[in-house]
């Protein structure tokens, strides 16, 4: 059973070498807290020779383009729900791109920290150590309206 730890990360551009440096932080991260990455579930532009050697010994699962993959699929959906719920009380027309990377984020953030049925950890406290959220340090809402005076 996996942990159900999702991340996001901003692209500056679709560039192969972009990607697989997250990539490998996140195999990285999993390895520090004594994990064994076993596999990585990845589209078709990731099926060459160059990135599975960057990668093994970990298995690489290639998707043709597609190919549904249940549990990606259904983590999506969640993410996309809850930012709609979010975007849905903001004071917007239009909601900039800044906001949207912020919102996934947020929203990842908020999944994360989230203990799952049955367990007695979140899966970032599993995945990084970090524990409970100190909720004292949040001041103010996502997408709240704010006034800043730097005078």
């Amino acid at each position: 059973e996996g942990i159900d730890y999702v991340s996001c990360y901003y692209l500056k551009n679709q560039k192969m070498s972009e990607m697989e440096k997250h990539i490998l932080n996140e195999i990285t991260m999993h390895i520090k807290r004594g994990f064994k990455v076993v596999g990585i579930h990845v589209d078709g532009q990731f099926n060459n020779e160059s990135f599975k050697k960057k990668v093994f010994p970990v298995t690489v699962h290639v998707y043709a383009p597609g190919e549904h993959v249940g549990f990606i699929e259904n983590s999506n959906k969640t993410v996309k729900e809850r930012m709609r719920s979010v975007i849905h009380g903001l004071p917007y027309e239009h909601v900039p791109q800044i906001v949207i990377i912020s919102l996934v984020q947020h929203v990842l953030g908020h999944l994360n920290h989230e203990k799952k049925k049955g367990r007695t950890m979140s899966p970032t406290a599993i995945v990084t150590g970090r524990g409970k959220r100190d909720f004292s340090k949040n001041k103010i809402k996502f997408g709240a309206y704010a006034q800043v005076w730097g005078g």
